[in-house]
Order: structure tokens, then C-alpha cells, then sequence
């Protein structure tokens, strides 16, 4: 069983919780590769928004996560995605906290995945479409070669990975930006009683 990740959004927590003070920082960040050196990351806690060891924002990947360093003594302790953890400080009034920027990046998902087995939707300016054979990475770079416009895009149905699968924590790169998690992980974040989380178990990844 999986789970995916994503910031509390409710009456008691603003979305998003921060405002970026750095966005073009953050807009230099990609999924796609490694980042060359330390960004400076700073954000400012919105008005009315609290403090959780799950921050949300607008700003930067969606599969990037800001994090308390609690929160991220728990992850480390598990096997994720490739990434890279950034030093970044939240303003809160007149004091400076430090939290962790997540940037996970790189296509090695992508050599766990059974595309046999897997199933695919085709979208259009991200809206879905219709059912798509991907056969492979290859194949899939080679159908957005063929898009001068844009718009073609590809999202999961279904994703099934090859045995030696052994993550714990990562996204589909690059056909969708949700973070999943292993049960074990989950598990392990509910007794921690991490604040700012929602979890919620998936059926699109079949074990």
C-alpha cells in the first residue's frame, strides 16, 4: 500500500502557509536535474497561517517539499528519490527559523517502472484526454519531440514497478508530481505526530 503526500489544508491551516521571498530562486529549480549549488531560500509566514513541519507553498516544483528538520530526521531514515536538501529560512515576525528544502530531481524512477504493465493517460494543457501506450522513457521523449505546441502530456492510470523496487518516499517523474510514500513511511510519520500532513492511500500504484 502507498500513500500520497501533501500539505493539511483545512480551516486551521491557510494555503499557502508561506509567500516566497526569493521566487526567482525558486523558479530556477527543476525536477529534471540536479541543482548546480545552495540556492538562498527565504519565505515569509503568511498572516493567519501557523507554523507546521509541512509548510505549503506556491513556489518552486510541485514534488519539492519544504520541511521542519524534525520532519526531516524522520525521511532520512528511509530510502527516497534522489535530491537534494536546502538550508532555507522562514520569517516569522522578528524571528528567523530555519527548515529544509527538498529538491528531488532526476529520471532514475524511471528504470523501476514495468511500462507493460502500467497504464497511461494522454492529456492536453494537462487535462486528460484519452488512453496512451507508453512503451518505454525513449518512447515517451520521442511523442513530445513530435508537440510543437505544448500540449501533449502524459499522466498515470496505473503504475506498476519491477520487482527490485525499493523505495520509500519519491514521485513519477515526469508523468506526475504527487510525492508517494511507502506504508512503513506513513506509518512511522503518524507516530512521530508530524503537524501540516495529509496522507491519503492511492490504488494508481499496484504492488
Amino acid at each position: 500500500m502507498y500513500y500520497k503526500l501533501s500539505p493539511l489544508i483545512d480551516n486551521k491551516h491557510k494555503y499557502p502557509q508561506v509567500e516566497c521571498l526569493t521566487p526567482f530562486t525558486a523558479q530556477l529549480l527543476s525536477p529534471w536535474h540536479k541543482f548546480g549549488e545552495a540556492p538562498k531560500l527565504e519565505f515569509k509566514l503568511q498572516k493567519g497561517a501557523k507554523l507546521s513541519d509541512l509548510l505549503s507553498t506556491t513556489s518552486g516544483p510541485a514534488c519539492d517539499l519544504l520541511i521542519s528538520p524534525k520532519f526531516f530526521d524522520v525521511l532520512s531514515q528511509f530510502r527516497m528519490l534522489d535530491y537534494q536538501d536546502f538550508e532555507s529560512i522562514i520569517l516569522l515576525k522578528d524571528e528567523k527559523i530555519i527548515y529544509n528544502w527538498l529538491h528531488f530531481y532526476g529520471p532514475n524512477i524511471i528504470e523501476y517502472i514495468n511500462f507493460k504493465d502500467s497504464a497511461f493517460i494522454e492529456t492536453e494543457w494537462t487535462f486528460p484526454k484519452c488512453p496512451i501506450e507508453i512503451k518505454s522513457f525513449e518512447h515517451y521523449l520521442s511523442l513530445k519531440e513530435k508537440d510543437s505546441s505544448g500540449a501533449f502530456g502524459v499522466g498515470i492510470d496505473k503504475i506498476v514497478f519491477k520487482e527490485h523496487f525499493n523505495m520509500d518516499l519519491f514521485f513519477i517523474f515526469p508523468f506526475d508530481s504527487t510525492i508517494y510514500m511507502s506504508e512503513r513511511m506513513a506509518i512511522n510519520i503518524i507516530a512521530e505526530n508530524l503537524s501540516g500532513i495529509y496522507l491519503e492511500k492511492t490504488t494508481r500504484i499496484v504492488e
